[in-house]
């Protein structure tokens, strides 16, 4: 691996706001690297609620879940500021690394988040990262030749608009129903009738969560 591929990657010294499922899915390269479709990284941040604490003499580990997945996030105990609690939304970053066949991150820092609107945000940022990370499609005379057969990708894109709107329409029907007039993003993975929803199309929770949300904000 070069240096000028790794100094060239403006991924690579930052943290990458990622769903802990696409973590589970990096492909491990060498010297501690992980390859993000075509990024190198190292150092992530993710965002969740405290599923679970354990803890020993050294080594704090929360196990942190946004939805996609539930992670290990373990950090040393001088680092920690503010001590989660069962249920804390926080923000985590460290670096990704594998201990006896589990992928975790071990944090340089863990935050308990008080603003309600900052899982949202990191959702919408994961988002945008995924598809800053993925390789460019080049169209050539034969993809076009392709598209022409096959209308697959646009029936998939009208779609995925239909399956945004009727999450945004089910969401709405919720809040109108419940009379609330404020609420945290995370509660609504705990509707049955917005979740169920969402998997019955074959949707991500969190990506089709976040879009409706944003959508109902404009």
């Amino acid at each position: 691996m070069s240096n000028v591929m790794i100094d060239s990657n403006s991924l690579f010294h930052s943290y990458v706001k990622i769903f802990i499922k696409d973590v589970y899915n990096l492909t491990h390269a060498k010297n501690g690297l992980f390859q993000y479709y075509n990024r190198l990284i190292d150092s992530v941040e993710i965002c969740g609620i405290v599923a679970a604490i354990d803890k020993n003499r050294r080594v704090a580990t929360f196990y942190v879940d946004d939805s996609t997945g539930i992670i290990e996030c373990g950090i040393w105990h001088e680092k920690i500021i503010e001590i989660p609690q069962l249920g804390s939304l926080v923000r985590a970053r460290g670096k990704v690394n594998e201990y006896n066949g589990r992928t975790q991150i071990f944090c340089l820092d863990i935050f308990i988040m008080q603003d309600p609107n900052y899982e949202l945000l990191h959702f919408s940022q994961a988002i945008h990262y995924r598809s800053e990370c993925k390789p460019l499609e080049i169209e050539t005379p034969e993809s076009r030749s392709a598209e022409t057969e096959d209308r697959s990708d646009t029936m998939s894109s009208t779609t995925n608009m239909i399956t945004d709107a009727s999450v945004k329409a089910a969401l709405v029907a919720y809040l109108n129903e419940s009379s609330i007039q404020e609420f945290f993003p995370w509660e609504l993975r705990k509707v049955p009738m917005i979740v169920d929803l969402i998997r019955s199309q074959n949707g991500m929770v969190s990506d089709k969560l976040g879009l409706a949300y944003l959508l109902l904000i404009k």
